[in-house]
């Protein structure tokens, strides 16, 4: 072989061996995906083992368009945290889309990667949540002088009761004194009619419910520190002297249940002010934000601010909230009465409520800068 062939073969082998160096070094460089999934409220989350699933979710990412349609900052009830190329990302999940919540970002996944997160989410949530179980068949569950235990979904915190009567919902008392004074903990020492989402534990069964904290009426035990009862509703139960269905213990329900979202997400226009107005009476601002758009994070802080002046919400009426199947902008004029913790006396403010449907993930949101109350 001549000096000339054998040159050339020796550089083609050091280029050869260079590019393999390169490949390596940007290989190792390069960080495969991570994420976690978690529940905004539950205060826990769950890391995605599953590399099929990750590597869809980086693919699908890198591979987004940006939106020039939609703009605003959402909050949602389940989320992804997705980490790749350095960078890490909050998506929210949303019927069967991971919508950014500050970038004009929509990621459609396609059905056998929405299939592998819901597994997840069903995986973290089930410590959490309850079974959605009508009233008919808890009923069954919980025979008059049976006993439960009620599981506060936000604080944890347990106690014992018995049911004693009633025919449309449970009525219950604590068992023991010390059962009353947990209970009196989770209200922060008040008792109050605010409803509250609980779990039911009953046995292996754990029971999406709600509960409100005032005693009233009757009551059979009498060492317990309790005067009288308080009501605990399920899935389609109703108050005893209407016997309609109360909204505000039905959408705590649908909280302790995991399926809040979801009504939100099929609610018309005036179902969604319905919410959102009974959200603040409940003084639950997570439930609240999600049924508003926000103009950015910042917004975010300020209307929660204005919103968590209110100590109580007296009365509101909405005016007639009809759309088209084409809408995608809706005023709808309110009447609130409402008080700061300082007052006695109501307020009463008309407030118009922009609605407006997106057209990518078609749902209602309401404008939350037409929401701030003149304080």
């Amino acid at each position: 072989m001549s000096n000339r062939l054998k040159a050339a073969g020796a550089s083609l082998l050091g280029a050869v061996i260079l590019v393999a160096l390169l490949f390596l070094l940007r290989t190792n460089n390069q960080t495969a995906p991570t994420a976690v999934v978690g529940i905004t409220g539950l205060n826990t989350s769950l890391p995605i083992e599953d590399k099929h699933l990750l590597h869809d979710l980086e693919h699908t990412f890198k591979r987004a368009s940006p939106s020039t349609r939609r703009s605003g900052y959402v909050v949602a009830g389940r989320y992804v945290l997705l980490s790749t190329s350095g960078k890490t990302e909050k998506l929210y999940y949303l019927n069967n889309k991971l919508v950014h919540g500050t970038k004009p970002i929509i990621l459609e996944l396609k059905p056998h990667t929405s299939a592998a997160l819901e597994k997840y989410f069903k995986i973290l949530g089930v410590e959490y949540y309850g079974e959605y179980l009508p009233w008919s068949e808890a009923r069954k569950l919980l025979p008059k002088n049976g006993t439960a235990t009620v599981i506060d979904f936000e604080t944890g915190l347990k106690f014992r009761v018995q049911r004693r009567a009633g025919s449309e919902h449970a009525d219950v008392q604590p068992l023991t004194a010390l059962d009353t004074m947990t209970m009196k903990k989770i209200y922060n020492g008040k008792w109050s009619w605010r409803r509250r989402a609980i779990i039911i534990q009953i046995n292996d069964r754990r029971i999406a419910a709600s509960m409100n904290g005032m005693p009233h009426g009757a009551g059979a035990i009498n060492d317990n520190d309790f005067p009288g009862h308080f009501c605990i509703h399920f899935q389609g139960s109703k108050v005893h002297k209407s016997r309609n269905q109360d909204l505000a213990h039905q959408l705590m329900i649908a909280k302790a249940a995991g399926v809040l979202e979801e009504k939100i997400w099929q609610a018309s226009p005036r179902e969604l002010i319905a919410i959102f107005y009974t959200a603040l009476k409940q003084h639950d601002w997570g439930m609240a934000s999600l049924t508003l758009r926000f103009t950015s994070p910042e917004e975010f802080a300020e209307i929660k601010t204005n919103l968590g002046r209110i100590d109580d919400i007296n009365t509101f009426t909405i005016d007639t909230a009809d759309s088209s199947i084409d809408d995608l902008f809706l005023p709808v004029a309110t009447t609130v009465t409402w008080r700061k913790p300082e007052e006695k006396a109501f307020t009463k403010a008309s407030l118009l409520l922009l609605l407006t449907r997106d057209d990518f993930t078609d749902r209602w949101y309401i404008s939350a800068t037409t929401t701030k109350l003149p304080l």
